[in-house]
């Protein structure tokens, strides 16, 4: 069956909250501090009120979900695109392309061809044993460092969608330290 695509509501709140806890348990095996791996209710309120998060259901289930925030929303992200975060897949959806068909239709469908937004940004951990390769392998180019805890750094990608609207005049390899911009 193919992938239904919808973007989420504060109905929403505990089949989110439900598939965060369930798809990033592996993440806090790891002990990386991403914020979805220890999602609240009001966490994820937020990010519903805040960025447009798209579900992914299959056969009548919430399958994955993928968050997008825009730049007027996190004016301390150093470039003026669209960034996600929060990518989950249901442990029960895992190993089916889930994900990859999410991102995909958000890449595509609504940051490309709806928003006509040049690129995609995201960060991930520098230590997750396998998320940067997926990444690189999507045509994601590492632009930077990303700070965001004591003794916690990732990677800053971006993904180029519509080549002749980015102002590489603007862009530069960047090194921000996000526990200063969020306070």
């Amino acid at each position: 069956m193919t992938l239904i695509y919808r973007i989420g509501s504060l109905s929403d709140i505990p089949q989110l909250l439900g598939l965060s806890w369930a798809a990033y348990a592996p993440i806090r095996e790891l002990g990386l501090p991403f914020p979805a791996a220890t999602a609240t209710k009001a966490l994820v309120e937020t990010n519903l009120r805040e960025n447009l998060v798209l579900i992914a259901e299959k056969d009548g289930k919430m399958a994955a979900t993928v968050s997008l925030q825009f730049p007027w929303n996190h004016p301390y992200l150093p470039y003026h695109y669209p960034y996600y975060w929060w990518l989950a897949v249901h442990p029960d959806f895992k190993r089916q392309g889930i994900a990859t068909q999410l991102l995909d239709h958000l890449e595509t469908v609504i940051v490309r061809d709806k928003l006509h937004a040049p690129a995609l940004l995201l960060s991930t951990s520098r230590y997750h044993p396998w998320l940067i390769d997926f990444y690189l392998k999507r045509g994601y180019q590492n632009i930077g460092t990303l700070r965001y805890g004591k003794n916690a750094s990732g990677i800053f990608l971006r993904k180029v969608l519509i080549p002749e609207l980015l102002r590489e005049d603007r862009e530069q390899v960047i090194e921000i330290d996000i526990r200063e911009k969020i306070k």
